[in-house]
């Protein structure tokens, strides 16, 4: 390569700089045209349902044969989906075994409950079989797209016995006509609401026909 051709690709940077500065990027000459978003790019931002709209579809296996389907629940006042991490979570058990035991709580505010993670039917099985949850319809297999579109934070294995991939704990209220009123999302195990405190929270809700809050879009 001779000395002339070093030196203009040498200034090529100089002149890609130059054109940007008097021209803006639309002829900058070494951007191309932007790449397709593909469906696995568009999950490197996290997004979550917004109150007031439509809840994102739910339909997973439970035990027993049976299953969830939100959009044939009847609620008389909310349907509530707690989203858990799976069997290899302590607190978890520990949840879901105090929501076991005031289950007919939810169920005199008018309130559906549904439990659901991306356990599948085994590991499901065992939670049936060593937690003291026999009054909850447990529901499994849910799939990652799914756990997407309803906000959930998704976890990779860090240790055993965790799977290889889970959701974080998440709980939703869900009105009759299928909208989305709350929305509570964590990417850690900690700091959950307490069953006692979404019982009161929804029993005001009730009571002083209390409206959905954060409607308002970014």
């Amino acid at each position: 390569m001779s000395v002339g051709a070093d030196l203009v690709d040498g200034l090529k940077p100089y002149f890609c700089i130059l054109t940007v500065v008097l021209f803006g990027k639309a002829k900058h000459p070494c951007v191309g045209p932007k790449t397709k978003t593909t469906k696995m790019d568009a999950y490197m931002t996290h997004e979550t349902p917004l109150p007031g709209q439509k809840a994102p579809t739910l339909r997973v296996n439970t035990l027993g044969g049976s299953s969830i389907d939100l959009s044939q629940d009847n609620p008389e006042n909310f349907s509530i989906v707690f989203f858990y991490r799976g069997l290899h979570c302590p607190i978890c058990r520990k949840e879901l075994e105090e929501l076991n035991g005031k289950l007919n709580k939810f169920e005199d505010l008018g309130v559906i409950v549904h439990t659901v993670s991306m356990d599948g039917e085994e590991r499901a099985k065992r939670q049936k079989d060593e937690w003291a949850i026999g009054n909850l319809d447990i529901g499994f297999g849910l799939s990652e797209a799914s756990a997407r579109e309803w906000g959930l934070f998704i976890s990779e294995k860090a240790k055993d016995p965790e799977p290889e991939k889970f959701s974080e704990p998440g709980i939703a209220a869900i009105k009759p006509d299928g909208t989305l009123y709350s929305l509570h999302l964590q990417n850690v195990p900690f700091a959950r609401p307490t069953i006692d405190g979404l019982l009161q929270g929804l029993q005001f809700i009730i009571e002083n026909d209390y409206p959905v809050r954060g409607k308002l879009a970014a």
